[in-house]
């Protein structure tokens, strides 16, 4: 689908904000669907820490599909004709997902759910995904986390913003014992796996769904060439969110939202976000990764692929970002 529009937005509520991963504009939409007694469908934990889309009908419930999840998450059938029934009461619906998924669910409508304005309700946003790990290693790693802790994990945010700043992110780790934890992301095995490309699913290699061969009505991510639009950096910091507008539906969409938007070129934001366009490449570990996964503990997996970062790089690291921080208070770029 073309790109009709492009813009930099975010959230103007600040508690709201400080709880999405970018720039709220997923929550937006979100506020605005169940406003008009509309359905939201998004990612969320369970109780066991699986990333399972789920229905979302009530403000308070909106704050379990806030955030990003990295893994594939389960969609049950259900949840596909839970969105038809809902169209064909003549209520909106509104669908964040992974690029895939979209088409699915688009996929799925139409061939179930055919008036004669087949999807006026229907509203999907996709995001700019690099890759998505499959659940079975997501599972992998919390059972690690859990076991070297000796206690339950009730929830992770990879993009916590308590200490973000720039494109510096942190891993949250909220415990049973009402114990919170906070490191860097660089840090975190499971976000080396995914920023070294090795753990995604076979298809994210060859990703049918990137550039403009999209489902969706409209796309989000982060705005990764924010500072280049004359955003400033206290603001990135914050949250700041990338919108490519694919369909007139999702124009009218971003209409009176509760978003502070800033036109910008498409441009702007496919130049700066390599996956919008291009797959990650294969890499030469990835047969050895994935059987791995199937037999091997996260503990193993750590240990043969060089997944946790040493404690003497990590002082290394933390005297930079000293230094950097030391550098920009004195006014030196």
């Amino acid at each position: 689908m073309a790109i009709l529009k492009a813009y930099a937005a975010w959230h103007k509520d600040a508690a709201v904000l400080g709880n999405c991963a970018s720039g709220g504009v997923a929550s937006a939409l979100a506020e605005a669907t169940i406003k008009t007694n509309g359905i939201v469908v998004g990612a969320a934990y369970d109780e066991e820490l699986r990333v399972k889309h789920i229905v979302v009908e009530r403000p308070e419930e909106l704050p379990r599909i806030r955030g990003v999840k990295y893994v594939h998450s389960i969609i049950d059938k259900s949840i596909y004709e839970q969105i038809v029934a809902a169209l064909r009461a003549n209520r909106r619906v509104f669908f964040f997902g992974l690029p895939c998924q979209c088409a699915a669910v688009r996929k799925y409508v139409n061939c179930h759910y055919q008036p004669s304005t087949p999807t006026s309700n229907l509203l999907i946003a996709d995001l700019i995904c690099f890759g998505a790990p499959p659940q079975s290693l997501w599972m992998k790693y919390v059972a690690w986390l859990q076991a070297k802790r000796g206690k339950r994990l009730i929830n992770i945010n990879p993009r916590d913003k308590k200490y973000a700043h720039d494109r510096v992110t942190y891993y949250c780790y909220d415990w049973e014992d009402g114990k919170v934890e906070r490191k860097l992301s660089l840090y975190d095995p499971y976000a080396q796996a995914f920023y070294r490309a090795i753990a995604f699913r076979r298809c994210c290699y060859n990703c049918q769904f990137r550039g403009e061969n999209r489902a969706a009505d409209l796309t989000l991510s982060d705005f990764h060439g924010a500072a280049k639009v004359g955003i400033s950096r206290e603001r990135i910091a914050k949250g700041v969110s990338a919108i490519l507008c694919h369909a007139e539906k999702g124009l009218h969409a971003l209409e009176a939202l509760n978003l502070n938007l800033f036109e910008v070129k498409p441009s702007d934001i496919s130049d700066n976000n390599f996956p919008y366009a291009n797959s990650a490449a294969l890499p030469s570990l990835w047969n050895a990764f994935a059987a791995d996964i199937k037999t091997m503990d996260f503990a193993g997996l750590v240990k043969k692929y060089g997944l946790q970062i040493t404690k003497m790089k990590r002082g290394v690291d933390k005297w930079k970002c000293a230094v950097v921080c030391l550098l920009r208070k004195m006014g030196v770029r």
